[in-house]
């Protein structure tokens, strides 16, 4: 199973034969500040129960020019194996940083 979605970047699903479930994110990063950014995936079936969760946390370099950039990165997620997978009907992303971003310093 492969599916794409496109919002400010897109995500790419990959499951296997063995039911084990990869993705692909193209994210777009603005690069305000030098922080590290993680990344959370939810997959869900049709009624909205959770079926798994990934992350992965990348790493996003202060490039200021008079404004920040916006960059494009390839993230990797790997959630592992479950049958559940192939009911996923939906997927969210949420993105943090774990301090306040200081464009002035």
């Amino acid at each position: 199973m492969t599916c794409t979605s496109r919002a400010s970047g897109s995500v790419q699903l990959s499951l296997d034969d063995s039911n084990h479930l990869t993705a692909i994110v193209n994210a777009g990063l603005l690069t305000f500040d030098d922080v590290d950014v993680t990344i959370h995936l939810a997959v869900f079936d049709e009624s909205g129960v959770l079926l798994g969760t990934a992350s992965a946390v990348e790493h996003v370099d202060r490039v200021w020019l008079g404004v920040p950039a916006l960059m494009a990165r390839e993230v990797a997620f790997d959630f592992d194996v479950c049958t559940c997978y192939e009911r996923i009907h939906s997927i969210s992303a949420a993105a943090a940083h774990g301090r306040d971003l200081t464009p002035e310093q």
